[in-house]
């Protein structure tokens, strides 16, 4: 390549990159990131375990109190920090508070939907894996067509409308994921897992967008950071929320072994969850995020 390309080629590039973000590098939060870090890795760890059984009750208690100390010691600390590593000031912007939490509820199908579909085709109906893994793979078939529309119908609804109705639309086919039985025709259950993958990969195309449309350039990075822990936190969660309700329904029927039943109120708790965030997206302006479409 050329000198002259390369030049050329750089010009492109920074066409399309704002140059007002600060440029001051701003050293790392070792008390936050040992806080924080500690304290996820706990809870998780210990959510996780709560739902596979896999430790004792001391040690899972331990784990469990270990992270929600850390939590609370993080929240001490990130109020006298100048740049703490997951700033929580953030949560004071209505629009990123309301897209993560309400993002987090969305992303606990991410990590549930397919732990729940694995255990459903496998254990339930006795597919092999390949079989098992190229139905769940449907889904993605929904979430790439999604890609192509997205921003028309953002554009045309507006935020909030999009992501109250998606969310119980969303909620609504990880709950019909319940309804599958042996005999249910592979096309059915793959019409069923594109459509529900469309309306979640909407969600979260219009979430992610929508938490930083009220940031300044001067947020970008610390709001990337709390996002993306959150994005990872949810889709654990989920995971951990899918097994402890497996587990609750065979204790509450007093079954030694996983039935059909478990794995449907699996996907039903998932499902509500999922919906659920329509609560947290309704507290949106009606015009949030509208600027960003050039609407007013």
């Amino acid at each position: 390549m050329k000198k002259t390309d390369i030049i050329v080629d750089k010009h492109r590039v920074l066409h399309y990159i704002r140059d007002d973000y600060p440029t001051v590098p701003q050293r790392l939060d070792w008390p936050g990131f040992i806080l924080s870090g500690i304290c996820l890795a706990t809870l998780v760890s210990g959510f996780e375990a709560l739902g596979h059984r896999s430790l004792p009750p001391a040690w899972l208690a331990a784990l469990i109190a270990t992270g929600l100390c850390c939590g609370v010691l993080y929240v001490w600390h990130a109020r006298r920090a100048a740049h703490p590593i997951i700033d929580l000031q953030l949560l004071r912007t209505p629009t990123f508070a309301i897209a993560t939490l309400g993002g987090n509820l969305c992303r606990f199908a991410v990590g549930a939907a397919p732990f729940l579909l694995a255990i459903l085709l496998q254990v339930g109906f006795g597919l092999s894996p390949f079989s098992a893994g190229m139905i769940t793979f449907t889904g993605a078939i929904g979430s790439i067509a999604m890609k192509l529309v997205a921003t028309p119908i953002i554009k045309h609804f507006g935020f909030k409308r999009v992501l109250v109705l998606n969310a119980l639309l969303a909620g609504a086919f990880v709950a019909l994921c319940g309804l599958f039985r042996a005999d249910t025709p592979i096309w059915l259950m793959a019409a069923i897992l594109i459509i529900g993958g469309f309306f979640r990969s909407l969600q979260f195309t219009a979430v992610n967008t929508l938490t930083y449309a009220d940031l300044g350039p001067e947020d970008m990075s610390r709001a990337s950071s709390f996002a993306a822990m959150a994005q990872q936190l949810g889709i654990s969660l989920g995971v951990a929320c899918a097994a402890v309700t497996l587990n609750l329904s065979m204790a509450i029927r007093g079954g030694a072994e996983l039935t059909l039943t478990d794995i449907i109120w699996g996907f039903i708790v998932i499902g509500l969850i999922t919906a659920a965030s329509a609560i947290s997206f309704s507290r949106l302006p009606a015009g949030a995020g509208d600027h960003l479409h050039g609407r007013q």
